[in-house]
């Protein structure tokens, strides 16, 4: 895969994919600074995914006060400065501590096994696997749609496909929890 990147003197410079991020010598004698590879993709026009998964991209956009992507209001388009805070669980913990009922048919048969085996029990590490996930996914709206607009959990999911960056973001996690703030 080839790009070409431009110098200052106006060369445009053919680039191999694997000189991204390093200097290349244009013809005018200056060491040109090519820019990574997802930077030339970019300029190239091509789409660049997220190297890290989207839902960490958003988490960056978000925190770098990049989103929402656009300001025109999920409701009616109008252009509006307003947001409706919303969010999507994409992964969340759980406990792999099973039921106790072993612990009850002990109390059941004896008492002093009972303690014993709370003893023993109690020394166990408590374990919670998988991550917790959820994105910040604002979405502009303006005033008045904000006021009829419905916090279902069904209605935030079809606001939220209908811009594409958080349609994406929900194609990768389809069984994600979504919400919006009351206020």
């Amino acid at each position: 895969m080839s790009f070409h990147y431009t110098c200052e003197c106006g060369f445009a410079l053919p680039i191999a994919a694997s000189a991204a991020g390093t200097f290349v010598p244009c013809r005018c004698g200056k060491q040109v600074k090519i820019p990574k590879l997802s930077e030339l993709k970019g300029l190239s026009g091509q789409r660049v995914e997220p190297i890290a998964g989207i839902a960490d991209y958003l988490r960056t956009k978000y925190l770098d006060k990049q989103l929402p992507p656009d300001t025109r209001c999920v409701g009616c388009l109008a252009k509006t400065d307003e947001t409706l805070d919303c969010w999507v669980e994409c992964e969340r913990t759980f406990d792999r501590e099973g039921k106790q009922w072993g612990m009850a048919m002990l109390f059941v048969f004896s008492i002093p096994m009972w303690l014993f085996a709370r003893m023993v029990s109690g020394a166990r590490k408590h374990e919670v696997d998988g991550r917790e996930l959820v994105v910040r996914t604002p979405l502009p709206i303006c005033t008045n749609c904000l006021h009829s607009t419905s916090r279902s959990e069904a209605n935030i999911r079809q606001l939220l496909l209908g811009v594409e960056i958080y349609r994406q973001l929900l194609e990768r996690y389809p069984g994600a929890c979504v919400g919006a703030s009351q206020g």
